[in-house]
């Protein structure tokens, strides 16, 4: 009895070459329109994948020259803030991430409360919740909870109770 082909065609290598192939055809694409990042290293260099990605050199060698504490000052530098992590690859990770843009770089932004804190569970209707998340985008808010943050913060002032106030704006 035969056995039933794969649907599923190609290696992981063969994909990987198709995705590095097809992020070639975009970049001289981009190239020719003149809009190539700054910090794309395949419109600069014309590599791809782990290669760009560590200034020329093949695989892991740019990081294994590294020490962790190394690994640690470099994640400073590209992340702008401290890290605990002794982890190499985590850190590894983290400053390749950084470097392409996909984490947030910068200082992390702080708690609102030290202590423990306690969720309140408030119940609307949804068209009323679809015209509250209209209005907070109307007045700049990202998300719902910071425009409820922020009205529960201006009412306190308005009542004369601006600590409370003061602990809810941050």
């Amino acid at each position: 009895m035969a056995k039933a082909k794969s649907k599923k065609r190609g290696t992981a290598a063969t994909r990987t070459a198709r995705k590095n192939v097809a992020t070639l055809v975009k970049a001289a694409e981009a190239k020719k329109r003149g809009n190539a990042a700054p910090g794309n290293e395949v419109a600069r260099t014309g590599q791809t994948g782990r290669d760009a990605e560590d200034g020329g050199k093949p695989g892991r060698r740019r990081w294994k020259e590294l020490s962790t504490e190394q690994l640690r000052a470099l994640y400073v530098e590209k992340l702008g803030r401290p890290t605990a992590s002794d982890d190499r690859n985590y850190l590894v990770w983290k400053i390749r991430e950084a470097e392409k843009g996909n984490v947030p770089v910068g200082p992390t932004t702080r708690r609102l409360f030290e202590g423990p804190a306690a969720a309140v569970t408030v119940k609307f209707e949804e068209t009323f919740l679809d015209a509250f998340d209209a209005a907070a985008k109307d007045d700049g808010f990202k998300s719902r909870l910071g425009y409820i943050r922020d009205l529960i913060g201006k009412g306190l002032q308005v009542r004369g109770r601006s600590e409370l106030a003061a602990r809810v704006l941050g």
